[in-house]
């Protein structure tokens, strides 16, 4: 996976599962705030 185009990283564990704690990964890199 790591070698496919627009691939910039992994989400590992229960975070890549969960919504509320997913969403608080994405927020922190983004603009635009996402609700879970």
């Amino acid at each position: 996976l790591a070698k496919k185009e627009d691939i910039d990283g992994f989400l590992v564990g229960g975070a890549s599962l969960k919504g509320p704690e997913f969403a608080t990964i994405v927020n922190s890199v983004t603009s635009k705030k996402v609700a879970a």
